[in-house]
């Protein structure tokens, strides 16, 4: 998790349970702990995720956490090439 203490919010980048122990709750134990750690120490009052938008069950953990969607990005990529 990253933290920006000027605007008391917090970025959970990447968040993921390893294979063999998903579907358990702990991905949402660990935010709920993290944001609870954050608002405690360091007064985060905002917490946000970046994730792909197709990525089911990540739209599934950060639902039950209580995520809301407020923004879709789209990444823009184009390989570099030498110019003459």
């Amino acid at each position: 998790v990253w933290l920006d203490e000027i605007n008391h919010s917090i970025l959970f980048e990447p968040v993921g349970t390893h294979k063999e122990f998903q579907r358990r709750g702990i991905g949402k134990a660990m935010m709920y702990h993290v944001m609870q750690l954050m608002k405690d120490k360091h007064q985060a009052q905002r917490a946000y995720v970046c994730h792909e938008t197709d990525n089911a069950a990540a739209n599934a953990l950060y639902t039950s956490v209580g995520f809301k969607l407020q923004h879709e990005i789209h990444d823009w990529q184009k390989s570099v090439t030498p110019t003459s």
